[in-house]
Formats: C-alpha cells, structure tokens, sequence
C-alpha cells in the first residue's frame, strides 16, 4: 500500500540531481577493475575473474565478490564486460583462457605472489608468457592509474588529481569529503544518523525509471459479459458490484480481468478509462504482473493498492500520479506487492540480505519492515538493473551503499 499523505511537491525535495551515466568507465577500455570500484583486489576482482573462467553466472558469479562501493555491480554487466575482453584474460597467452591458469595466475597476483610461486602449475601448454617478470609486467600494464595516489583508480575517481577526495555521491561538484550534505537531502551530515534511510519514500526517488518510450506488451481489450464482483474501494471497504467487464491480454500470455465501477456510466467510457492505464501496466515487467488476476477501477483520489492479486485504482488519484509523471512507478511499486510479497517478504535469503544491510532504503520500509520492504526495494533493484542510464550516478551509489545485500539478492531475480 503507498503512503497515504501523498505529496507530489516531495518528488522535488528528495529525487537526486547530478549526471546520469550508468557507469563511469569506458567499456572499450580493459582494466582488471572488474566490479569498478576503483581497486583490484583478490577476493573481488580476482575471485569475479576466477567463477567466470569456471563458467559461473548470475548469483553465484557475484555474491560475496562485488564491493560496496562497485559501479559495476550486477552479474549481467560484469559477464558481458568480461566476454568482450576475454582475450585480455589470457595472461600465460597460450591462447586459451582458463580458471586454472589463467585464473589462478590473476588471483596469486593480487594476492602478492611473485617469482616461482607466482607461476608454479598455473602456466598452460604452449605459454608464450613464462616469466614471473612478464606476467607481472603484463598485470600490472592492465591496472588503472591512479594519477593522485589515493588509493582509487582514475576511472573510478571523479577527482583524479586530488587526493583527498575521490567521490561525488550527489553529483553537485563537491567531493564527499569536503561536502557536509554528501547525499543531497538537506540534512546536514553531522546531524544525520548513520543508519538512517536515505529515502521517505523510494516511489518518489524518480520519475523516469518508466517512461512513455518503453515498449508494452498490452495487446488488447476484450468486453466480456458483466456479472457480479467482490471488490475493494478506499471509500467503502468491501462491496459487491456488477462492474463492467473487460479481457486484457498482453503479448507474453498474461491476462488481466479488468473490472470497471458502474459509477463510470457507460461501457465505452469505462473502456477508456482502462486503456489509459493498461498501456502502463504492460510496461512492467512479466514478473511483476504473473500474479496480477484482476484490476479493480473506481474513481476517488485514494491511493492504489496492490495485493489480492490484484491492482486497486482510484482514477482521481491515478491522474494525479500521471500528471507527476510517476504512473509507472507507482506500478512497479504496487505490482511487487501483487507478485513478490508472498514469495520474498519472509524467505530466508532476503529476511537474511536484510539483517545483513542493517539499514532500509527508506523510511516507509524500515516502519513496516515485512509489508513494505520488497516493494520499496524492487523498483530501484529494476532501475539500476535495467534503467541504469536514466538515473544519477550518485543515486545508484547510494542505493549500493545502503543495501548492497539486498540488490545482490534482486540479481537472482528475472525481470523479463
């Protein structure tokens, strides 16, 4: 359920300015950094390596080898960033690429081994490169700068040539450390609580995870005989209506029921109506909608709701959504209630991602932890998964920094 004070003048006081690239780096350019988090290290970089040479994907490519601070840190990127380099991986180039040599060579690398121990056992049949020296050399031409020496590589770095700062979490010019409101919410940092949410509410972080440039699988519109319904209405409770009727398909095979209040007084505009929604309910991902059975349209300025497999629309509300700009993510909000509450809230993976986070994304979740934490979570874990071009740098490092559990859990998730 939404947060029933709506206030659209808050999308203004907590969406993230700043730049919008997804990721920093120059995705042309090979540098052994592989999770981006401006260091290469053993147990990320070198274990991330390592599961792919062993053919690892998804989940079980990442979890446990991806920094806090990675801007490249979901398994789909760093798959893909790895098969387009993949020759760089041949660090014996005996012209294969193999966990077992070249793999291993990468890791006792970052862990500091040199010489004979470096190479012992892990060079393949045919190396052209068998020197502890030349396979240092060759790691070591394949490392970011660090043109300040802080510790942080210059692809990674907003402030390459200070060494005192690294990161613009805000993206408003003022490095971290210098910036007393590092995350833009008009909190002073020193008056924040460390644990405290960054968001109120996530649905109003940004209006531009669904746009009216995304393609829908809506398909159609069916009128199908009327007949009685139970349905929910903010205004009275429970009631039992006849409503008119309608048949949704979408192009991946789901369909929806869709019941339209008879206060709507006739078919032709209740269809209308409809359609001005169902447009953006096939935007959302097939996820979302696989538990979604039936849409209940009333009018009022209430907020929607989702569970019961269900999607609740007061229309009143829903032109307000729209007029803001958020119809579609009040969806994906709503529609992780229909679809993912009753798999995800209690299982013990996510219970665990989270006890693990310590922190919530927002204030909405951390008050109700088992009905509201999947549905604040999600939408943002399908932004930066999918949408991540359309959305603040700074934002997606803080959505990492606060629940970075939680979205490597969102990652064994298939948002089609």
């Amino acid at each position: 359920m939404l947060l029933k004070e709506y206030k659209r003048e808050w999308l203004f006081l907590v969406v993230l300015l700043g730049g919008s690239v997804s990721y920093p780096a120059n995705e042309d350019t090979f540098i052994l950094d592989i999770d981006l988090d401006g260091k290469t290290e053993a147990l990320t970089d070198g274990l991330l390596v390592l599961r792919y040479l062993f053919g690892f994907s998804g989940a079980s490519l990442t979890d446990g080898a991806v920094a806090n601070e990675a801007t490249r840190p979901l398994s789909t990127n760093i798959q893909a960033y790895m098969a387009t380099h993949e020759a760089y991986l041949d660090i014996d180039e005996d012209g294969e690429i193999g966990a077992l040599t070249d793999g291993l060579l990468l890791l006792r690398y970052l862990f500091g081994f040199s010489g004979t121990s470096l190479t012992d056992g892990a060079l393949g049949n045919g190396a052209m490169r068998t020197t502890s020296e030349s396979v240092e050399a060759y790691l070591a031409a394949n490392q970011d700068t660090d043109t300040d020496g802080d510790g942080i590589g210059d692809t990674v770095d907003i402030f390459p040539s200070d060494s005192e700062e690294s990161f613009d979490a805000d993206s408003d010019g003022l490095g971290n450390n210098a910036d007393t409101d590092y995350d833009n919410d008009d909190i002073l940092d020193i008056d924040e609580e460390v644990d405290s949410p960054p968001f109120w509410g996530t649905l109003f972080v940004s209006p531009v995870i669904l746009t009216e440039v995304d393609p829908s699988t809506f398909a159609g519109l069916e009128k199908i005989p009327d007949a009685p319904r139970v349905m929910f209405d903010r205004r009275y409770g429970w009631i039992t209506l006849t409503p008119h009727l309608f048949q949704a398909t979408f192009s991946d095979g789901l369909s929806i029921e869709v019941q339209v209040n008879p206060e709507f007084e006739t078919q032709n505009i209740g269809e209308e109506v409809a359609l001005r929604y169902l447009e953006v309910i096939g935007q959302l991902p097939t996820l979302l909608r696989q538990d979604v059975q039936t849409i209940w349209l009333h009018k009022g300025e209430f907020p929607f709701g989702g569970g019961n497999n269900n999607l609740l629309i007061h229309h009143a509300q829903g032109l307000l959504y729209e007029e803001d700009g958020l119809l579609g993510e009040v969806f994906l909000h709503e529609a992780s209630h229909t679809s993912l509450d009753s798999y995800h809230a209690s299982a013990p993976d996510w219970l665990a991602a989270q006890n693990a986070d310590g922190r919530f994304i927002s204030t909405y979740a951390r008050d109700n932890p088992l009905r509201e934490d999947i549905a604040e979570t999600i939408p943002l874990c399908f932004a930066v998964r999918y949408k991540s071009s359309r959305i603040p740098s700074g934002l997606i490092q803080t959505i990492w920094k606060t629940i970075p559990n939680r979205m490597r859990y969102c990652d064994s998730l298939i948002f089609k």
